[in-house]
């Protein structure tokens, strides 16, 4: 049996093989689990620590310790904490001297304690009058020993903060290296040594296996040692002497959990206790469970807490809300913390980012504006540029980001904002001098140089956008929007397998992200594994149905299915509910589109275009719908990019071809297709120009070239056209299989075109068919451009 043991949760997982148990803090019997619900059980503990060879009574011990440890150090900052009420402060050192009793409690709190000096705020003189009001003599000794080491701990604070990244192998690795500095006590015996043991603390550390694990371990520390200062100011041992260790001894606690005082869940245990257990409600969707829930804790905080800490609690889970999708209820949480503490300008902020994820963009600007009237002024510009963004007013966002710079030259925020809205207006290159500037300043920002790597990728640029990720991956392993980036440039590549891999291996790690389970379903959409792309959409949607980009994932596959009914009613649906929602608008087109209701594809896109103008991608879906109604001087005008760069240019390219290809010029058609396939960098285009480029052939009779054009592309578009060359080959069986692996996809055009070619080829009743040839390679344009 092992045991996973977290403090900060209260519980202990313990897993022996098909079978799991969770054993709370607070409760004797242990609850049977599923695998599944470990990841949700442990989900926001950072203090897991794994027993590899458990028993029941092993783990109980080892989450009894966690657990005091975890709570004394939580009670320690609500004493120093000068904005705690008195009442809260008296209880939390009555519960502390208790605690201090056990060596192995306060030594965790002082290695915690010591790692950097206290900030300004904290009210060590009122915490130390309440000790010594109350003989709490322990953490008496403990706070005076805290006070007097402060200008030492800064000292030796500020040493570790100069050894450079590079030293460790970058910055995640140093904070690595800096928690096992702290956990295992070497900062803090650094702090309580004399001049002459300083060195030997450092030295005794290279022989420690938890620094020997860790990369360049002796490098780091032999650089320690040699950057560490003599010490200033009073000299104090770490040693206590043996009448207070074993007066220690003497004192520690025996009794069981059941009998221990609990008066420090008063403060905030409870809290914490029903705030997980919202969550959970909100995990599962249990919407009356919410609403009693935050009533109740509204309830217990209105007699024990400020309104502040209400507001707080509100707009943690409205952030956790968020995280799910689940918008509607986020924004209830947010609107209830602001009716509690209008004041608080977070609390606004948290409502104004709840409205812009409803799509209520008014009423999200309105709410940036209390929040900049109530002091988070950086927060609500940043804000309120966002909202702009989203409405599709570049200009003024970018104004907006621009004046924020101006004030706040380090927000991070408002220079990746200014720069991701000249991504959107095309300016490309503007966008990208933008984040490499911010990089150069801010080296370590993850989302600068996420953005970086996604202009490049928008440019085209995809071997060094995948450089960039992968350079980011192995400095912030941690950080999943690089690796989703990743994975979604190897899949524009045509690297499926690895993009599949990469997304795998994220979910594996992170269940709940719904970027990389997204993006799982669209490589195997890509790979033409409809039916499992489709599956997981719809275990997607089922988990988070407020997910739009997963609503809209089974839409696109249903429509590559053929079942464009469904593929409709869905985007129908999506829209409805998610009408600021741009992707399902365009996907809502395209179907139409495909069904051949082209009026009504038509309007779409200038509806599209009118809410959103900024959008490029409507150009591109409006062209090739003019293209299909034979207005082609409106179409080209839509698509007069000479040098392609980006996936709309590319395809834009494809749409000019097909007009070539329908006014008989082949010549200049399979130029410029050709073109598309042996330059275009996304992968995603190739099909299309592999599809044209068989449609001219064809029309010329080249039925060798255009099976060659086809190349390996098996989608029921390619097929058909493969059906048509084989037939022209005099191929009958060839042809018969080609049609056969398209027969059920429902798209109309491709239904008649499938008929005609089964008439000429494969039934041998052409005789029966009225269809001529001119007929027919018009159908096979629209097909290209239907699909």
């Amino acid at each position: 049996m092992r045991a996973l043991v977290s403090g900060q949760a209260g519980l202990a997982v313990l897993i022996e093989e098909d079978h799991v148990y969770s054993v709370h803090i607070a409760a004797s019997d242990p609850v049977p689990r599923s695998a599944a619900d470990i990841p949700y059980l442990l989900a926001d503990a950072s203090d897991v620590v794994e027993i590899p060879e458990a028993t029941p009574q092993k783990a109980a011990a080892a989450l009894d310790l966690s657990w005091r440890q975890d709570r004394a150090l939580h009670l320690i900052l609500i004493l120093l904490d000068r904005e705690a009420d008195d009442d809260t402060r008296r209880m939390a050192v009555e519960c502390l001297e208790e605690f201090a009793c056990d060596p192995a409690v306060a030594v965790f709190v002082c290695n915690r304690l010591y790692s950097g000096p206290l900030p300004d705020s904290a009210d060590m003189v009122g915490a130390l009058l309440l000790a010594e009001s109350m003989d709490a003599k322990r953490l008496n000794k403990l706070l005076e020993d805290l006070g007097e080491f402060q200008p030492e701990i800064r000292h030796r604070r500020e040493e570790w903060d100069a050894l450079q990244p590079e030293l460790f192998g970058g910055p995640q690795a140093k904070l690595e290296f800096g928690y096992v500095a702290v956990t295992s006590g070497t900062l803090r015996r650094l702090v309580q040594s004399a001049p002459e043991q300083v060195n030997s603390v450092l030295v005794d550390a290279l022989a420690d296996p938890q620094f020997r694990r860790l990369m360049r371990s002796r490098e780091v520390l032999t650089s320690w040692i040699k950057t560490v200062r003599t010490k200033r100011g009073p000299i104090r041992t770490s040693d206590k002497d043996d009448e207070d260790e074993r007066d220690r001894s003497r004192h520690r606690r025996a009794t069981p959990e059941a009998e221990k005082p609990k008066r420090s869940h008063a403060v905030f245990e409870n809290v914490n206790k029903q705030k997980e257990a919202i969550k959970r409600a909100i995990f599962e969707r249990r919407h009356d469970r919410v609403e009693r829930y935050v009533g109740d804790l509204i309830d217990y905080q209105l007699r024990r807490s400020e309104n502040k800490d209400i507001a707080r609690s509100l707009c943690d889970l409205a952030t956790y809300a968020k995280g799910l999708c689940a918008h509607a209820v986020q924004l209830e949480l947010a609107t209830r913390a602001t009716t509690i503490l209008p004041t608080d300008g977070w609390s606004q902020a948290q409502l104004a980012d709840a409205y812009l994820c409803a799509g209520r963009f008014d009423d999200a600007l309105a709410a940036y504006g209390a929040a900049e009237i109530c002091g988070e002024v950086e927060v609500a510009r940043n804000g309120r540029a966002d909202v702009l963004k989203w409405m599709g007013r570049l200009e003024e966002a970018l104004q907006e980001y621009e004046a924020t710079v101006r004030e706040f030259p380090e927000s991070v925020v408002a220079r990746s904002g200014r720069a991701e809205v000249l991504k959107g207006m095309g300016r490309l290159e503007e966008a990208l001098r933008e984040y490499e500037a911010t990089v150069r300043e801010f080296p370590h920002d993850v989302i600068a140089r996420n953005g970086r790597a996604e202009v490049l990728k928008g440019m085209g640029r995809l071997e060094e956008a995948l450089q960039e990720y992968e350079a980011t991956v192995r400095e912030f392993p941690e950080d999943v929007v690089a690796r989703n980036g990743r994975a979604d440039v190897l899949k524009g590549m045509g690297r499926l397998e690895e993009a599949l891999q990469e997304y795998e291996a994220t979910v594996r790690e992170v269940s709940h992200d719904v970027f990389a389970r997204n993006g799982r379903a669209e490589v195997l959409k890509g790979m033409g594994r409809l039916e499992e792309a489709l599956r997981e959409y719809e275990a997607t949607v089922r988990e988070f149905p407020h997910n739009v980009f997963a609503r809209n994932g089974r839409a696109e596959v249903l429509k590559g299915m053929g079942r464009l009914e469904e593929a409709l009613q869905d985007y129908d649906a999506t829209v409805r509910e998610f009408p600021e929602d741009v992707v399902a608008r365009h996907g809502r087109a395209e179907v139409l589109k495909g069904m051949g209701r082209l009026e009504e594809a038509l309007q779409e896109y200038e509806g599209i275009r009118a809410r959103f103008p900024s959008d490029k991608y409507s150009q591109v879906g409006m062209a090739a719908v003019l293209v299909l109604l034979g207005r082609y001087d409106e179409a080209l005008r839509l698509v007069a990019v000479e040098t392609p760069r980006t996936l709309g240019d590319w395809i834009g390219l494809h749409i000019r071809g097909t007009v070539s290809l329908k006014k008989g010029d082949l010549v200049a058609a399979i130029q410029i297709f050709e073109r598309g396939l042996h330059e275009s960098p996304w992968h995603v285009t190739w099909g299309h120009f592999r599809r044209a480029l068989a449609v001219a052939r064809l029309r010329r009779s080249e039925f060798s070239a255009a099976v060659e054009a086809l190349g390996d592309e098996h989608a029921p578009v390619s097929e058909v056209l493969r059906g048509h060359a084989f037939g022209g080959l005099g191929q009958t069986e060839a042809a018969k299989a080609a049609l056969d692996r398209a027969k059920g996809y429902a798209l109309p055009v491709l239904v008649e075109v499938r008929g005609e070619l089964i008439l000429r080829y494969v039934a041998r009743e052409r005789k029966t068919s009225t269809r001529s040839d001119d007929w027919l390679f018009e159908r096979e344009c629209e097909l290209v451009l239907a699909a």
